[in-house]
């Protein structure tokens, strides 16, 4: 392997680092290991020393929390989120925020679903096709936006517990969070997730 594939391969990590998804995985995972540590009576990262407890040494551990992690990631965020969307669009009011089918549609503006339904009756290979690729996109996206949204309430609520680890029962006062929180103060710290919310 030459140094120009490496620096290449290191270029191609950096570039999809700079990628929000990939930002907002890479936050859930220090957080998550943050909190693991302490709750395997370790010090946190942000009381780390690398020279006094090396991570990797542990590799009980390391396996631990990165099965720990995929499943948190992978199953327990999205069955989370699913069931917070759901309490969400079962309050009331909250329903009048999302557009209704009913609001007016530009001139000449046709549904896909009833393009579909011409396409069939016509049984015209063209408009089929179209309508096929259109409703593939439609279902891609939403899995997309899906899979998005899963990641960024996942790291919400990394953050929320890494805040206020009370929360999940771990008593500490050392996570990476909180010794933000001290040293910006409260105000600030929820100022600028509120403003980055």
């Amino acid at each position: 392997m030459s140094v120009k594939t490496t620096l290449k391969e290191f270029v191609s990590i950096l570039d999809k680092a700079w990628e929000g998804k990939r930002a907002a995985q890479m936050v859930q995972f220090v957080l998550y290991l943050d909190l693991a540590m302490i709750f395997a009576g370790l010090m946190g990262l942000a009381e780390w020393d690398s020279r006094n407890t090396p991570i990797l040494s542990n590799l009980n551990f390391v396996v631990i929390v990165l099965a720990s992690f995929t499943v948190w990631a992978a199953f327990l965020t999205p069955m989370a989120s699913i069931v917070f969307r759901a309490f969400i669009l079962e309050m009331p009011g909250l329903f009048r925020l999302t557009p209704s089918a009913s609001q007016e549609q530009p001139k000449g503006y046709v549904h896909i679903a009833y393009y579909g339904k011409i396409a069939y009756k016509r049984n015209d290979p063209h408009m089929i096709d179209y309508y096929l690729m259109r409703q593939k996109r439609a279902r891609d996206s939403e899995a997309e936006q899906r899979r998005s949204g899963n990641i960024l309430f996942g790291t919400a609520l990394i953050i929320l517990f890494n805040s206020f680890p009370n929360i999940i029962g771990i008593e500490t006062t050392s996570t990476l969070l909180q010794e933000v929180m001290a040293f910006m103060g409260l105000e600030v710290y929820l100022a600028i997730g509120l403003l980055f919310y």
